[in-house]
């Protein structure tokens, strides 16, 4: 009887939870269709109360032991954050050039690697990882864009070589520390160091990766 009665509640929990995921879809889509005449002020405190509603949600369903439900909640914050900063960004018309969306991409990483700790949050932290990598990107079209091309690919899969170093570095402090995220920092690191490794095996590409101005311009001897 127990048992039998764990399960309603387990089955009356994701009931909830599906009814709550559907009318927040719901209330998303009337949004979304008069998101235009909303005012600016409106519009913050909605992506505000959305992202924490999130959070909330997933701490809650965390301390009840819903794992997998709060885990995905909590992911559901940390995208809810990223799409809000890109949002409020975008309604005070800031700079639109590669190095106003590489500041935005860091301070999207930034916010979801703290959130990954505090709520101890391994998605999240997957999520940084990848937001990280996508900030690299952007920050080097930044300095291509800022310098005039004399940046060239090889800073950029160098950047991606020390990351990986570093990760690993972190992932061995972390099991040091008996920390959760140990695992999901050495993955990573392999990751990286497997994509540097990658850009690597074209040969073809090798001349190009240091000076692509050098290697045009250079003909036979």
């Amino acid at each position: 009887m127990l048992m039998m009665g764990k399960r309603g509640q387990t089955f009356g929990s994701i009931v909830v939870i599906i009814g709550a995921i559907l009318v927040g879809l719901g209330v998303a889509w009337l949004v979304a269709q008069n998101w235009h005449s909303i005012p600016a002020v409106v519009k913050i405190a909605i992506m505000i109360a959305v992202t924490a509603a999130a959070y909330i949600s997933g701490v809650e369903l965390k301390i009840h032991h819903y794992q997998h439900t709060a885990a995905a909640l909590l992911l559901l914050g940390s995208l809810l954050y990223t799409w809000s900063v890109f949002l409020i960004a975008q309604i005070f018309s800031t700079s639109t050039t590669a190095q106003g969306i590489a500041w935005l991409g860091l301070l999207c990483w930034i916010g979801v690697l703290i959130a990954a700790y505090i709520f101890e949050s391994k998605l999240s932290l997957i999520l940084a990882f990848i937001q990280i990598l996508q900030w690299m990107g952007a920050q080097f079209f930044a300095f291509m864009e800022a310098s005039r091309a004399m940046f060239t690919p090889a800073i950029l899969a160098y950047c991606v070589l020390l990351a990986g170093v570093l990760w690993y570095g972190l992932s061995l402090w972390h099991r040091s520390n008996d920390h959760p995220f140990a695992g999901v920092y050495q993955f990573w690191s392999a990751a990286y160091l497997l994509l540097f490794a990658y850009i690597l095996s074209f040969q073809s590409l090798l001349p190009f990766l240091w000076h692509s101005e050098t290697a045009m311009t250079t003909g036979p001897v």
